[in-house]
């Protein structure tokens, strides 16, 4: 790969294949994620191809699903793929007569011949059907047909909680709270069906589109392993399987142990503590690391990421998140309880624009009582203390179940998903912004993010890639590597016109090419400078350096640097997280418009939801970014290195006229450092002041 792909865009309005596969949340329109083996779509193309006349099966039906264009059950036309997921396929499809869509999911085929799979099937069919509330996905029928089970559902509209989360960053403590609230009065109504959830995660919460004057519903979906305690479906979820996503999971899930419905209040208490804190209580390189630390260790106290967050609604958390079952509150109720009356607000009821009012102070007497441990508890810490457990049982680590999940962890999710797949993408830093514990940074770094020190992979293996003209992984991209970085500061946004602008002022450095008459366009200020040098962006930080008032000392960010601030440490193949969202960064591919323009950093998407993992804007799209790095090859990677490849300096970023491939956080290019492009620009980065 040279800089010769990126300098040289193709025109506006050609058309490109792009291969991508959609996970499958169950009942929903899921978002695309790159992956082998995807379902082939034409941008620009239609969403829909024409209906044959023929019905149900088509001539052209694929090897594995079903057709666009297809009669399913001689009823439903077949508009689109929505997701792919390891129990088989989901698709949006219109009632040919009532005019109405619903979403269809067909078991893949690879397992309709598996009797414990078709049963799961059924099983989950039966769960979802018991399920009739109106904070859960409706399933309307299910059945066979050819040989294929299959679910109709609801249509829902909207995004995940998780997709929220990563688009809009910090949400107030009462939305958090509201969300909650709808997931407890579904919890409430399953576990009164003895039906237990065992998969709560920011991925199954579903948030709807309101309609015209109407509020956002809370949706809980994939029932795809909730448990019936019935006598009928006990061997298919006995004692010793681990189910559910490690990362969410109850100790006694972790153990493969006996469950009810105090592990969906663990899991909803994992959540709620990831909402407010930024992060998950625990968190690893392996589901084992993960699942080893529900069963042994505390959670770190929420108010040591979040000191925002009141006491009292961080010792209601906390609870729920005790290793024994007992010391959790015994209903989805009196967790929600609990928390409204710590977060002072009334329950909300369904009338229409009711303005909620704030609970008068809680007796602290009454609350107290509320959160006490169970009299039959040795242990007087206060719930969120962070210490070690008391009780001498809990002192020695469980090292008998490394052996005992390492056999049972292959269970989880089905099987079908690989063991990289489990820990979902940590989302960016939500809820109520917390107070910086590090000392404040200098007015000059104002407007950087502070990246702490951590090892990350680096670069990709080799293998199938759906976004590539030859379906592989760039060579200069392999192999993957870990990369240890120390604490830097990176600017949120890249640097601007106006900046520059001040820069070229004071030192008389040339201007871009661009700029008429000593300056740029009227109304450009906020836009990306582009159009510079590498040369010209390390006199712009020499003289950011000289002439900032606290020391600092500015540079560009090296390659590493760029692409951990990007990437985080959860191998995201996004900025914003392992799925391609159309409109999520300024990319010709992602905003789908004949015009293809560089936009203000201050605008969105470039200021929402092209957001990395640790808070930076615009790495995925706009402009491309100069970085301090020699373009080098990866240890062992299978690149032959150029004479001219060596001269280069490398850039990173996808642009505002670029592919969707080049938005990957693992995408590099490079150029000759004089090269002056429309499309490149830069931002700049800082070492920690010393103190």
């Amino acid at each position: 790969m040279t800089d010769g792909l990126t300098e040289n865009p193709l025109p506006a309005g050609t058309d490109q294949d792009l291969t991508v596969e959609q996970t499958m949340n169950l009942g929903t329109g899921a978002r695309l994620k790159p992956a082998p083996g995807g379902e082939t779509i034409r941008v620009g193309a239609p969403a829909t191809q024409p209906v044959a006349i023929e019905t149900s099966p088509p001539k052209q039906r694929p090897v594995e699903g079903l057709a666009i264009g297809q009669r399913f059950q001689n009823k439903y036309e077949i508009v689109r793929l929505l997701g792919v997921g390891g129990m088989g396929r989901v698709y949006e499809a219109r009632h040919c007569e009532l005019e109405t869509s619903v979403a269809i999911k067909i078991m893949a085929s690879s397992l309709s011949s598996n009797a414990e799979a078709v049963e799961r099937f059924k099983r989950e069919a039966k769960a979802m059907a018991r399920v009739q509330h109106p904070n859960a996905v409706r399933v309307l029928d299910s059945g066979v047909e050819q040989g294929d089970c299959y679910l109709i559902m609801e249509l829902l509209k909207g995004e995940t909680l998780r997709e929220r989360l990563a688009r809009v960053g910090w949400l107030p403590l009462e939305t958090i709270v509201r969300y909650a609230e709808q997931v407890f009065a579904v919890l409430e109504f399953m576990h009164r069906q003895n039906i237990t959830h065992r998969d709560l995660k920011p991925d199954n919460i579903f948030l709807t589109s309101p309609e015209a004057g109407g509020e956002e519903v809370v949706k809980v979906l994939d029932f795809g392993i909730a448990k019936i305690q019935t006598s009928t479906v006990v061997n298919m979820t006995t004692e010793g399987t681990m189910m559910g996503t490690p990362r969410y999971m109850s100790p006694e899930q972790c153990r493969g142990g006996a469950i009810d419905g105090r592990a969906d209040l663990y899991s909803l208490g994992v959540v709620l503590y990831e909402m407010c804190a930024g992060q998950p209580p625990f968190d690893g390189d392996s589901p084992l690391t993960v699942a080893l630390k529900h069963v042994n260790e505390p959670p770190p106290p929420l108010r040591q990421f979040n000191p925002n967050i009141s006491e009292e609604i961080a010792a209601v958390i906390h609870r729920a998140l005790e290793k024994s079952p007992s010391d959790r509150f015994r209903t989805a109720q009196e967790f929600s309880q609990a928390l409204l009356a710590a977060a002072k607000l009334a329950p909300k009821t369904s009338a229409p624009g009711r303005i909620l009012a704030p609970l008068p102070d809680s007796d602290p007497d009454t609350f107290a009582a509320t959160l006490k441990r169970p009299a039959s508890s040795s242990d007087t810490r206060p719930y969120g203390s962070g210490l070690p457990l008391d009780e001498p049982a809990t002192k020695s680590r469980n090292w008998w179940l490394y052996a005992a999940i390492a056999v049972v962890v292959p269970s989880l999710v089905f099987g079908a998903l690989a063991l990289n797949r489990w820990l979902t993408p940590t989302p960016v830093p939500v809820g109520v912004a917390p107070t910086p514990t590090q000392t404040a940074a200098p007015k000059s770094l104002e407007s950087f993010v502070l990246v702490p020190a951590g090892t990350f992979t680096m670069g990709r293996d080799p293998g199938p890639d759906d976004l590539t003209s030859d379906k592989r992984v760039p060579i200069d991209e392999t192999p993957a590597h870990a990369v240890t970085v120390k604490a830097f500061y990176i600017a949120k946004y890249e640097t601007t016109n106006a900046e520059y602008k001040r820069f070229a002022e004071a030192t008389g450095h040339p201007l871009p090419p661009s700029w008429k008459q000593g300056t740029y366009p009227a109304g450009q200020d906020d836009f990306p400078v582009t159009e510079v040098s590498w040369r010209d962006a390390q006199a712009y930080c020499a003289w950011l350096t000289k002439s900032n008032p606290d020391g600092v000392v500015f540079r560009l960010p090296t390659e590493d640097e760029w692409e951990y601030a990007a990437r985080g440490t959860d191998k995201r193949l996004f900025p914003w997280g392992d799925f391609w969202r159309d409109g999520t960064a300024n990319t010709r591919q992602a905003i789908n418009t004949p015009q293809m323009l560089v936009l203000p950093v201050n605008v969105e998407p470039n200021n929402t939801r092209d957001r990395s993992a640790f808070g930076v804007f615009g790495m995925g799209g706009n402009v491309c970014e100069w970085t301090a790095s020699d373009f080098t090859v990866y240890p062992g990677s299978g690149y032959r290195a150029t004479e001219r490849d060596l001269t280069c300096k490398v850039y990173r970023g996808g642009h505002f006229a670029s592919l969707l491939l080049d938005a990957r956080t693992t995408s590099r290019k490079w150029t000759l450092p004089d090269k002056k492009q429309a499309f490149l620009g830069f931002r700049v980065a800082a070492d920690p002041p010393q103190p």
